[in-house]
């Protein structure tokens, strides 16, 4: 497991995409992050869109929910759930909504308007949390199911 002890110096104010860019780039390079897509009213979800391979299936930092997502595109989306929900970790929980189904981990809230300084440690257990996600992802047992329950497209 990653120690998240990226050391550069760093100005408290450049806020949790650029902080959160480095960090992910330096320590957690398995998740891909080539650059920091963003989402929501306030840019407080970060997508992850090349830390999984498969057809729209993508990981979602999502600071002020406190939650890394998984999200599997899917035609049976209460299928894939169900599926899911047979693997996964007891304190992990599924997700669902129209054209895709999913795992979230727990983490923490985070205001992305805070000093970076004050969350970074959580920051770094989000990562940890999204690559626990993106390793579930790729274990053959995940992956068959996965692909059994994507639906024809």
């Amino acid at each position: 497991m990653n120690a998240c002890i990226f050391k550069e110096a760093r100005h408290p104010h450049d806020g949790l995409p650029s902080e959160l860019y480095e960090i992910a780039t330096a320590e957690f390079p398995a998740l891909r992050m080539a650059w920091i897509e963003k989402a929501g009213h306030d840019d407080s979800i970060i997508h992850l869109p090349y830390a999984l391979p498969g057809r729209g299936d993508k990981l979602l930092f999502k600071a002020k929910k406190g939650t890394a997502e998984m999200r599997i595109e899917t035609r049976d989306a209460v299928g894939m759930e169900r599926a899911l929900a047979a693997l996964i970790d007891r304190h992990w929980r599924t997700t669902r909504a129209k054209g895709y189904a999913g795992v979230e981990i727990a983490v923490v809230h985070l205001d992305p308007t805070s000093d970076f300084a004050d969350i970074e440690a959580d920051v770094c257990d989000f990562l940890r949390a999204l690559t626990s996600l993106q390793e579930f992802y790729h274990r053959n047992d995940v992956a068959m199911i996965i692909e059994a329950t994507r639906g024809t497209r």
